[in-house]
Parts: structure tokens; sequence; C-alpha cells
């Protein structure tokens, strides 16, 4: 089972000074029966208005670790560098690269 968890959202300008609304999900996905083990990950959904109507693209990162602290601190940082869901698995994987260096 899925479920996701809305981790906050900001407004932001393109370079033809739209606003685009980014928002920002931690996923929890249950892995076992008995609801014990869950992986998180992430999604990123961008919003913006293009005659009356909103376009919504939408990236995933899923199952990045079984630590929910972890890919919930990956988020606030994705959200406070405005990540697009462009960016978002390059983002995750220069993350990741740089945990394993430590």
């Amino acid at each position: 089972m899925r479920k996701w968890i809305y981790s906050g959202g900001q407004v932001v300008t393109d370079e033809e000074n739209r606003k685009l609304r980014l928002e920002y999900y931690l996923e929890e996905e249950t892995r076992d029966t008995k609801g014990q083990t869950c992986l998180y990950g992430i999604c990123v959904e961008l919003y913006r208005e293009q005659q009356d109507a909103f376009l919504v693209d939408r990236e995933h990162a899923p199952a990045i670790s079984y630590s929910r602290e972890f890919v919930s601190g990956l988020v606030g940082k994705l959200r406070r560098m405005s990540v697009t869901p462009t960016g978002l698995l390059e983002a995750v994987d220069d993350e990741l690269s740089a945990q394993q260096l430590l």
C-alpha cells in the first residue's frame, strides 16, 4: 500500500516571470503484510497555469530508504532548493552519492 504525505510547497517564478507552484510529498510504501516495513520515497509536482487550465508535471523517486527521517530531511532540502520534477532524480542521486562518501 502506498500513502502520500504532503510535506510542503512553494510558489516560484520561471524565466518568463510566470508563477509556478511546487508541491513535495513523502511517499510511504508498505512492503509486508503486517505493515511493519516501509520504504520511503519522494514525489514532486509542478503546477503551472496555461490558458485557463493547470498543467501538472510530476516525478517520483520511489524506494529511497527505509529511514523516514532521512527521506523527510531530503524532502526538506529539495524544497528549500526549489527542485522541480525535472531535477528530482538527479538531485536524489547526488545526495545519495554524497551520503555514501561520508
